[in-house]
């Protein structure tokens, strides 16, 4: 109910099993888990442990075990098609053109996040059951925002949190390039259609999609966005914002805040910018043909995202 999904019509369609990514049989009892290799005929491997903070060695369990758990779930009494959800942070610390869906992730020592490594494995051990014949589709999403229609979010991820800090501290750091700094923002109404639509269809299996925004939104966009919702952002030098941001972590009411530091290095930036690091044509393609096509995250989507975060966060502004 607090993501206004209408549980009603389909709670009679959900049958919940406990269980635990980190344990063997994913903590079920050997009898529980061969009645569901049995009764099962298709498996939405959704689950993994998000922190950026944990090391892999934290996170292999969950993310890693828990996945070859999946597989044997998938294969055993009969072969079941996986969709399993990855991300695509499996290509962190790559260098050179934007990657296209077929693209193997290749290890490289640019991979130093610990969630990202858990989940390169993890995608790996899935190839290789794909390999092996499996039937198999890889789904990499990348940042998942608010609902297009609703604007209900996450308002505690890394996103929000950015959000909430320049609202908190009234300013946006005054670096050059805000307009040529890309941000993948993907509505999650979109991720979850194409995840379903794609799994209705057999031209799926074998292939992997990159569920990301085509048309990516800059840095100077949201801002102007966030102005014209009556925000209150000025511009202020990246070493003070970020003194006012660390002095604001420090209170009770925005101890939340402090996630950000470890991502705000204390150097100032002389400019920043981004470009596509995915490409998503052939995905985007796909769900064309299915009716499905992704919002651009900016304008009216944004705003109604930011509705919903004043409707649970005072939202100070110019006019009050």
């Amino acid at each position: 109910t607090s993501r206004q999904l209408p549980v009603r019509d389909f709670a009679s369609r959900v049958i919940a099993v406990p269980g635990d990514l980190a344990k063997p049989l994913l903590g079920l009892t050997e009898q529980r888990f061969n009645e569901l290799a049995e009764r099962i005929d298709v498996i939405y491997h959704n689950g993994a442990l998000v922190n950026f903070v944990y090391p892999y060695s934290m996170l292999k369990s969950a993310n890693v075990l828990g996945t070859t758990e999946v597989l044997t779930l998938a294969c055993r009494h009969h072969a079941k098609p996986l969709h399993y959800v990855s991300t695509l942070s499996v290509f962190e610390g790559r260098v050179g053109a934007p990657v296209p869906e077929e693209t193997i992730p290749e290890a490289n020592a640019g991979m130093t996040n610990g969630y990202s490594q858990s989940k390169w494995v993890a995608e790996r051990i899935v190839m290789l059951a794909r390999s092996r014949g499996l039937p198999v589709a890889i789904h990499r999403p990348g940042r998942i925002t608010g609902h297009s229609a609703t604007g209900v979010t996450n308002l505690h991820d890394m996103f929000s949190t950015f959000v909430r800090a320049c609202i908190d501290v009234e300013a946006v750091p005054e670096v050059s390039g805000l307009d040529q700094f890309y941000v993948d923002a993907t509505p999650v109404d979109y991720v979850s259609q194409a995840i379903v639509r794609l799994g209705l269809t057999g031209e799926a299996l074998g292939r992997a999609f990159h569920l990301c925004q085509p048309h990516p939104p800059t840095f100077a966009d949201l801002i102007h966005d966030m102005r014209e919702f009556g925000i209150t952002l000025d511009e202020v030098p990246y070493d003070q914002w970020r003194t006012k941001l660390i002095k604001l972590a420090k209170t009770a009411d925005h101890h939340e805040l402090a996630v950000l530091l470890p991502g705000m290095p204390t150097e100032v930036p002389d400019a920043i910018h981004s470009s596509r690091q995915w490409l998503c044509d052939a995905t985007v393609d796909t769900l064309a043909k299915h009716g499905v096509t992704c919002p651009p995250f900016k304008g009216e989507v944004f705003a109604t995202n930011l509705a919903f975060f004043a409707s649970r966060n005072p939202v100070p502004s110019r006019d009050a």
